[in-house]
């Protein structure tokens, strides 16, 4: 596989944090959806995507800049063949700092393929530090290159991680090739592990549109049975030198805080074991 260098500046993101969702840290996460194949732009979604296609392994660097100085989150990604490794960072979160280790291990071919993302998180306090271990599972059946469906479990060991929203969620994706190499068609739920099971489901859906060889635009939408609550327009733009520089605008319903991210990632031909 030609190696080449991927950059994506994600710019005038807004966003909406209250109590804050450890489950995705990065805008990455939103922005890919758990039935996505390519375990360089989804190592860090679905650990099942390493093993689903071979020759996409690659290292992946994001950075989100906050309004504020000393806040900002680091993704470091690395895929190679069947293990990825998972690096976060969180520089301020209330006066503490998350910093987030993960081995990933998948199993499978291209029909079927699981895998588990085995994490350390570390909360630094002012007067201390805590460390929790736990366990996500993914799953990506692929009946064709056209449609592929995602399963992924969150938090399966239930750890309580203080005032961080860190629950357990189920979610379900899939993935739709609409034209072939021009438009591909995201759906996701996430379904929180609470009785009020109407109030704590949240969907997400999103395409991929490559109307031009150098062109590929992108979405995502989240929201409640009710109404959107944010989303993520972007225009990715692939230059004749092998650099891809995308731009993005990122908006929710109450519109508290800019955001911005960039990603550089670098496909790599590696030895699948």
């Amino acid at each position: 596989m030609k190696t080449r260098i991927l950059i994506v500046i994600l710019l005038l993101n807004s966003v909406c944090w209250g109590q804050t969702d450890i489950n995705r840290l990065s805008e990455l996460q939103k922005i890919y959806f758990i039935a996505e194949t390519n375990s360089l732009t989804t190592n860090f979604v679905n650990p099942a995507a390493l093993s689903i296609n071979k020759n996409d392994d690659g290292f992946l660097f994001a950075y989100d800049f906050l309004e504020t100085k000393n806040q900002g989150t680091s993704l470091v990604s690395l895929s190679m063949g069947n293990l990825g490794f998972i690096y976060q960072d969180v520089y301020s979160i209330d006066n503490m700092r998350l910093t987030s280790y993960a081995l990933n291990i998948s199993v499978g071919g291209d029909l079927f393929s699981f895998g588990t993302s085995n994490k350390i998180i570390n909360v630094a306090y002012i007067d201390g530090e805590k460390s929790h271990f736990t366990i996500d599972a993914g799953l990506i059946i692929q009946p064709s290159s056209i449609f592929s469906i995602g399963l992924l479990a969150n938090n399966i060991n239930n750890v309580e991680i203080d005032s961080f929203q860190y629950q357990q969620i189920y979610s379900v994706g899939a993935r739709i090739t609409i034209v072939y190499n021009l438009l591909d068609v995201f759906a996701q739920t996430d379904f929180k592990d609470s009785k009020e099971l109407d109030a704590n489901v949240v969907t997400s859906a999103g395409f991929s549109l490559k109307p031009l060889p150098f062109l590929e635009l992108r979405t995502w939408l989240m929201g409640t049975k009710d109404f959107i609550d944010e989303g993520i327009l972007s225009a990715v733009f692939n230059l004749d030198n092998g650099f891809i520089i995308s731009a993005s605008t990122h908006f929710n319903d109450q519109q508290e805080r800019t955001r911005y991210n960039a990603m550089l990632a670098i496909p790599l031909q590696t030895i699948s074991f």
